[in-house]
C-alpha cells in the first residue's frame, strides 16, 4: 500500500450514545419496560455515535486524514459531541460542525449484551436537518474521497428520493472526488414506507464504493420482490444459497450504478464483488490510488477474524473504515477486505465503537502474527 494515504470527508450521521448495563437476567424479564415496574442495571457508558463519529474517528486512527462534516444541537449533548469527538482524535483532525438551535442533538440508547446482537432506541435530532448545503465547496475542496453515512437517519437527505444526497454526490463527482456511501436499517415508523430501492437507484450512479449491512437492504429486498425472508432467514440457509443471495443483491446494485458493492455480513465476514466494465472502475479511482484493473469484475468472500468480543455496536463502521482506509493506501481488493474485517473485529473488544481499535501499524502486526478466522459459513460457486 501507499505511503500517502488519500484524504477523506466523512459527513452525515452523529450523535450520542448511551450504554446502560444490564444483568442478562434484567434483559430477558417478562418485567423490563412493564407499566410501573422498576428494574435494576449497572452503571451507563456515555459516547458518541453514528458513521461520522465512529467510522471518522477509527480513519483517523488508522492514519487516513479525515474531516468530520455534522450537525448537532446547541444543547448540552451538541457541546458533548464535540467535546468526545476532540478527545477521540485529537488536535490534529477537522471539525465543521454544524450547530443548530431549532433541534437537539440526535442520541441512541443502546441495549447490548456479548452473546446477542443490539438493540438501539433512537433520536434522529439534527440529523433530519441536514442537507447539502451543510458541506460547502471549501469543505469539499482538498479531499479525495467523500463518504457519507446513514441517510435512512437523516429526514432531509432521504427525502424526495434522495435528492439532497445526489446533489451532494454530483458535487463531490464534479470535482473529481470519490464516493462512499455507507447506509443503515430503515425504522419502522414511516421510514420503511418509502421505496428505497428506488432511491438507491437514483443515487447509486454517483457512488463508486456502496458499503451497507445485510441488515441494511431488507427494506430494499422487500421493495424489489415483496419479500424479505432471504435475508431475514440467512442464517437457515446453506451456504451455498447464502452464496448465491449475496451475489445476486450485490449485482443488482451494481446494476443500479455502484462500482463496488462490500456488503457487511455480521459474524459471518465480508462479501465484495465489483463492476466488471474497466471504465466504472477507472472512474472510481478518481484521485484514489487503487489499480483499477485489479478492482474490475472481482468476487471476494472471506470470514471474520476472531475476537474476545465484548460489544457489537460500531463494529460495521469500524469495517467500513479499515476497508476505506486500504483503498486510500491503494490496496487490491483482497487487502481492502482483510483490513475491513481486521478493523471490525478489534472494534467488537470493547463496549463503545472504537476505543479497542488500534493505530493500522498494531493491526498489521497483528495479522502477521497469523490472526486465526473463524470457518467460512458462505461458500461461493
Amino acid at each position: 500500500m501507499m505511503a500517502r494515504p488519500a484524504r477523506v470527508l466523512i459527513a452525515g450521521n452523529i450523535g450520542i450514545d448511551l450504554f446502560p448495563s444490564f444483568p442478562a437476567a434484567a434483559l430477558d424479564s417478562a418485567a423490563l419496560l412493564a407499566p410501573g415496574s422498576i428494574t435494576r442495571i449497572g452503571p451507563v457508558t456515555v459516547a458518541i455515535g453514528g458513521c461520522v463519529a465512529n467510522s471518522g474517528t477509527v480513519l483517523h486512527r488508522l492514519g487516513i486524514p479525515t474531516t468530520f462534516v455534522f450537525a448537532v444541537g446547541a444543547d448540552h449533548f451538541g457541546a458533548l459531541v464535540e467535546r468526545l469527538l476532540r478527545d477521540n482524535t485529537g488536535a490534529d483532525a477537522r471539525f465543521v460542525a454544524h450547530r443548530l438551535e431549532e433541534s437537539g442533538t440526535s442520541y441512541t440508547i443502546v441495549v447490548s449484551a456479548p452473546d446477542r446482537d443490539r438493540t438501539l432506541l433512537g433520536h434522529s435530532g439534527a440529523n433530519d436537518l441536514f442537507g447539502a448545503d451543510f458541506v460547502s465547496d471549501a469543505d469539499l475542496d482538498g479531499h479525495d474521497l467523500l463518504h457519507f453515512g446513514y441517510p435512512p437517519g437523516m429526514r432531509r437527505i432521504y427525502r424526495d428520493d434522495g435528492a439532497e444526497l445526489r446533489l451532494l454526490l454530483q458535487r463531490a463527482r464534479a470535482r473529481g472526488i470519490a464516493t462512499a456511501l455507507d447506509s443503515s436499517n430503515v425504522d419502522a415508523a414511516g421510514r420503511r414506507e418509502l421505496d428505497w430501492n428506488r432511491l438507491f437507484g437514483r443515487v447509486l450512479p454517483l457512488v463508486d464504493l456502496f458499503l451497507p449491512s445485510l441488515d441494511d437492504l431488507v427494506a430494499v429486498l422487500e421493495r424489489t420482490t415483496g419479500d424479505a425472508a432471504p435475508i431475514r432467514d440467512f442464517e437457515a440457509l446453506e451456504p451455498v444459497a447464502r452464496g448465491r443471495l449475496l451475489r445476486r443483491l450485490a449485482q443488482h446494485h451494481i446494476g443500479q450504478g455502484a462500482a463496488a458493492v462490500a456488503l457487511k455480513l455480521g459474524r459471518h465476514g465480508l462479501y465484495l464483488r465489483t463492476a466488471a466494465a474497466p471504465e466504472r472502475l477507472r472512474r472510481a479511482a478518481g484521485r484514489l490510488p487503487i489499480d483499477p484493473a485489479a478492482w474490475t469484475g472481482r468476487e471476494i468472500y472471506r470470514p471474520c477474524f476472531q475476537a474476545a468480543v465484548k460489544g457489537t455496536t460500531g463494529a460495521g463502521d469500524s469495517t467500513v473504515s479499515g476497508f476505506l482506509a486500504a483503498v486510500c493506501r491503494g490496496a487490491d481488493p483482497e487487502a481492502a477486505a482483510t483490513a475491513a474485517l481486521a478493523t471490525g473485529a478489534c472494534s467488537t473488544e470493547a463496549v463503545d465503537a472504537t476505543s479497542a481499535v488500534p493505530p493500522w501499524q498494531r493491526i498489521e502486526q497483528r495479522l502477521a502474527a497469523g490472526w486465526s478466522r473463524h470457518p467460512p459459513t458462505v461458500v461461493l460457486e
